[in-house]
C-alpha cells in the first residue's frame, strides 16, 4: 500500500498545482463570517491532509530503513538515513 500513498501524494501534488492555476469560485452572498471561516479552515485541512498522511507513512518506512517500491517499477529514494535507535 506504500506504492498507493505515493501515487496519492503525486496525485495531490497535481491538484494543489490545479487549484493554484485555476480561479477559486466566490462563497454565496450574505454567508456568516463564521461559516466562511470555517469554509477555508476546512479546506486547508483537507489539503494538508491529502500531503501529510502519505509524506508521514514515507518518512516512517525511511526511518525503518525500509525501501519504497513503486509497484516494482522502481524504488522512492529515502529522504532521510534510517534511525538505528
Amino acid at each position: 500500500h506504500k506504492a498507493t500513498g505515493m501515487a496519492i501524494l503525486a496525485l495531490a501534488g497535481l491538484r494543489l498545482a490545479w487549484r493554484l492555476s485555476q480561479t477559486v469560485p466566490k462563497l454565496p452572498e450574505g454567508m456568516p463570517r463564521l461559516m466562511q471561516w470555517g469554509a477555508h479552515a476546512s479546506h486547508f485541512a483537507l489539503y494538508a491532509l491529502m500531503f501529510l498522511m502519505p509524506l508521514t507513512g514515507w518518512l516512517m518506512s525511511a526511518y525503518a530503513g525500509l525501501p519504497v517500491s513503486f509497484y516494482g517499477w522502481f524504488t522512492i529514494p529515502n529522504p532521510v538515513a534510517p534511525d538505528d535507535g
